[in-house]
């Protein structure tokens, strides 16, 4: 799979730039205030000003500790680090959108599953879950796959590269996969105390989000961070506030053309991604 879809390869032990730090930095900080609405809607906690500015101030310091590290493995952000021949952008655009197509058509999907029971009273506004959605792909993934991820990858490369210094596939898919299963943990053990949170849902939502864990890790890993946002936030977005609110519409014509839709939309996006070059090695 890796050798047959277009990806990149990012250099190792490449200069680090602080501009990319402070664009990540600034991403986030405006990604925790996209998620404040919802907060306030749904009687969620929401941090007073000086504990989010402590958090805001060790968040810089990880990640630019962890996007240094990950400068040191091949991992990083290709287009806001500014490593894509400008001929290429395009390729690799269409090939990021692509996966986020098939990633928003499939993962909905699969929400939808999580939630085919009657629609509940308090269901949140669609804009606000869009809103949230901007916020968990921005923060989780900066989170998730620069800090914890790019972490592990550096410790792991001291116990397997290859002679250009650069970590083996086992080493970025021990990543993957650990970082998944904290993932997957962590959404579960978020739910713990909410109304429905039964043992048994918490142990599908764990195991659904580990897999989707492991879907970001490798679109981090091959296509690089930009990628595994858009792909948790049109995941989010299209599920929480477009899929599931039309399943419980009840309306078939709806139902009918969101289902075809979806089906046709991801076929569309998988050409695109058989038809591009298989890698790009800049």
């Amino acid at each position: 799979m890796s050798q047959r879809f277009y990806s990149i390869s990012l250099p190792v032990n490449r200069a680090f730039r602080w501009r990319t730090l402070w664009i990540l930095v600034v991403l986030l900080f405006f990604g925790n205030l996209a998620g404040i609405p919802l907060l306030r809607a749904t009687n969620g906690p929401v941090e007073p000003v000086w504990l989010w500015g402590v958090i805001m101030a060790v968040s810089t310091v990880l990640i630019g500790g962890c996007l240094f590290l990950a400068t040191r493995t091949g991992l990083g952000a290709p287009f806001l680090e500014g490593h894509l021949p400008d001929d290429e952008i395009g390729n690799w655009a269409r090939n990021v959108f692509a996966w986020a197509v098939v990633a928003a058509s499939s993962g909905s999907l699969v929400i939808l599953l999580m939630h085919r029971g009657a629609a509940p009273p308090d269901y949140p506004a669609g804009w606000l879950l869009v809103l949230a959605s901007v916020k968990a792909g921005i923060q989780e993934e900066i989170y998730m796959r620069i800090v914890l991820m790019s972490f592990l990858v550096w410790l792991g490369r001291f116990f397997g590269k290859d002679q250009e210094g650069r970590p083996t596939p086992a080493v970025f898919w021990t990543a993957i996969i650990l970082c998944a299963l904290f993932f997957g943990a962590d959404h579960a053990e978020s739910r713990l105390g909410l109304p429905g949170a039964t043992a048994e849902r918490l142990a599908i939502l764990g195991t659904v989000n580990f897999f989707f864990g492991v879907g970001l890790g490798w679109l981090f890993w091959k296509l690089g961070l930009e990628c595994a946002v858009l792909a948790h936030f049109a995941i989010d977005a299209l599920g929480s506030a477009v899929v599931v609110p039309v399943w419980w519409s009840r309306i078939l014509p709806l139902q009918i053309i969101l289902l075809f839709g979806l089906i046709f939309s991801c076929a569309l996006a998988l050409r695109v991604l058989f038809d591009s070059r298989p890698s790009l090695n800049p």
